[in-house]
């Protein structure tokens, strides 16, 4: 019998090592993204990793270890090289729980090259970093080695150094851990996992806090004044006067028809102009005056206006979610740096190759179809995870709780509607659907075997 393309292709796939698929995959993103495409976040990062200037605006562990690893080899490549060979090696090694080696490694290279997954990971950004550290420590931390066990606990803390979100993802992942590695009743092992996931996160703040010369203080500055100018925009009208009281000392620039201003210059989809331009409300950055004022405003306006502040955070998450006709923020991010002095500002001289614009502009095609469109996964994860816990399937549960979980904080702490903040439920979905695709096929192709 003559054999056919599919069982020739097979044979084909059969000798070829499955590290080298890997490298394969790895290869084939590290070349798109190389030597490591960088927005203003990560030219900001890295000029605070080389002046030492740490600031909390971003994970200072990620400055520090930039700093570290920039002075091997300058620029962004070895901060490429690190998420992308974590992520692809706590991948293979989680699936590996599931799949034989091969199959293991071609699922990993499926998942790693998925659009939705890759366009996050070739950037240098605090999402891909901390994606690569989770799978890695979660991988890490459930080998049956000691040594790795305690390598993969320091890697989930340092996700959880990474985002200040980043515990919400981390705990399942913690108790699964604790779970699995314990011999100890039910009761102790869950209680062990959110005390692992308490200390993560204890221990995480520490390192931050202890790495930061420069405090910033964000929240104030940022989330908490869109707060404030989306529950005032749906709180009904309010005259010059409730408003001057309910605002005073958080630095306004005019107390005059706060109203109409506050409406107008109000976006779901970012604060920036609410600092920043000639129709500005506040002037950045807050002192010490105004951040308690902040504080006091925004207390006392979400709890007498809770259906307005709802009613804000519910328009940015739908504009998180893509459910706006609004364009999306950012899915496909293919740029060295955003401005030309910006890459003057860190000596940074690179152009794209034309596999790299080829490849980015197939991914810049994807990014307006469907296949982009946050919600449908996050409707894929809820589906999924009634499958996986119907089917009493362990690690796809906790994968798929872990991105759900950390989704949803975007809810209340989404400042713009990046497509990077849906990175870790998308590859959680993705991760768990082709998981569980190659796990049927192969169990198919078994009891085909003679």
């Amino acid at each position: 019998m003559t054999p056919t393309i599919a069982s020739r292709a097979r044979q084909l796939t059969a000798r070829i090592a499955p590290s080298h698929l890997l490298a394969a995959g790895w290869l084939f993103l590290f070349l798109y993204a190389f030597p490591g495409y960088m927005s203003t976040d990560s030219i900001d990062q890295l000029q605070q990793a080389r002046s030492g200037v740490r600031t909390d605006w971003h994970p200072p562990l990620m400055a520090w270890l930039w700093g570290v690893l920039d002075r091997v080899v300058s620029g962004p490549v070895l901060m490429l090289v690190l998420q992308l060979t974590l992520f692809f090696a706590g991948i293979y090694r989680l699936l590996g729980r599931l799949l034989p080696a091969r199959p293991a490694a071609l699922a990993t290279c499926a998942i790693a090259l998925f659009p939705t997954v890759a366009t996050t990971m070739a950037v240098i950004w605090k999402d891909s970093q901390m994606a690569a550290f989770l799978v890695a420590g979660a991988a890490a931390a459930l080998s049956s080695s000691r040594r790795w066990r305690i390598v993969g606990w320091v890697l989930l803390g340092a996700a959880a150094a990474m985002r200040h979100n980043a515990p919400a993802a981390i705990l399942p992942l913690a108790v699964f851990v604790v779970w699995q590695t314990s011999a100890r009743r039910r009761l102790a092992r869950l209680a062990l996992g959110v005390a692992a996931s308490l200390g993560l996160l204890v221990g995480a703040t520490a390192v931050n806090h202890a790495l930061t010369v420069e405090r910033q203080h964000p929240w104030y500055g940022s989330l908490a004044l869109m707060d404030l100018a989306g529950t005032t925009r749906y709180a009904g009208y309010k005259t010059d006067a409730e408003l001057q009281h309910l605002l005073r000392d958080t630095g306004l620039v005019s107390p005059h028809d706060l109203h109409a201003h506050i409406v107008r210059v109000y976006s779901p989809r970012t604060w920036w102009w609410l600092t920043h331009g000639a129709d500005r409300i506040w002037e950045p950055p807050p002192g010490k005056r105004e951040r308690l004022a902040i504080r006091r405003a925004w207390l006392d306006l979400v709890r007498t206006e809770p259906v307005a502040y709802w009613k804000h955070r519910r328009r940015v998450f739908n504009e998180l979610l893509g459910l706006t006709r609004q364009p999306l923020w950012s899915p496909v991010y293919d740029k060295f740096a955003e401005a030309p002095e910006q890459a003057a500002g860190v000596s940074h001289n690179h152009a794209h190759s034309t596999f790299q614009r080829r490849v980015g502009g197939a991914l810049h095609a994807l990014s307006r179809t469907p296949l982009f469109r946050v919600y449908w996964y996050l409707a894929a994860a809820v589906v999924l995870l009634a499958v996986a816990a119907w089917r009493r399937h362990g690690l796809a549960v906790v994968v798929l709780t872990s991105g759900l979980g950390y989704q949803l904080t975007y809810f209340f702490l989404a400042p713009s509607p990046d497509f990077r903040y849906s990175h870790w439920m998308i590859t959680c979905v993705v991760g768990t659907a082709v998981a569980a695709a190659a796990f049927a096929l192969h169990a198919r192709r078994a009891g085909r075997a003679p």
